[in-house]
């Protein structure tokens, strides 16, 4: 059972840190990612109040976060039915069930240095005040969904 627990817990945390990492959190991510993108360029634009370098690179970021999310969600079914599969054994198989973890941690590595380059070109394109600002909104956003997914 600790078994079960533990896969469950690497499965759910591995998961919910790729998807947060592609994406998918935020409003209407679920329904349109073209919608999800075209509101996080209009909330970040008039939050940050952004000159046309920084709407270009911010797009740029928003682009990948987009590309990421098609890839994590390509994976969710598959993923999904491989783990009620593995949950439905008498005895957890192990290696399948490292390797289904493997494949997101890969998954992620593999998408990480491009998100996290346009990430911080946008980042480094903004004045100490919108970097300021940027700061304190994700910090009230972390706040806010701190424990949100749990159990």
């Amino acid at each position: 059972m600790k078994n079960k627990k533990t896969l469950t817990l690497l499965l759910v945390v591995g998961t919910g840190m790729a998807l947060t990492i592609a994406g998918c959190t935020g409003k209407y991510s679920k329904h349109d990612p073209a919608r999800h993108s075209a509101w996080l360029m209009e909330e970040v634009n008039d939050e940050l109040d952004l000159n046309t370098k920084q709407q270009a690179k911010l797009k740029v970021f928003v682009d990948e976060l987009a590309d990421g999310h098609k890839v994590m969600h390509s994976q969710r079914k598959q993923s999904r039915e491989t783990i009620m599969s593995l949950l439905e054994q008498h005895s957890l198989d192990r290696k399948k069930s490292l390797a289904l973890v493997q494949g997101h941690i890969n998954t992620v590595q593999q998408r990480a240095p491009k998100l996290v380059n346009s990430f911080g070109d946008f980042y480094d394109s903004l004045n100490p005040e919108q970097r300021k600002e940027m700061r304190e909104h994700l910090d009230k956003h972390f706040d806010h969904h701190h424990g949100r997914h749990g159990w």
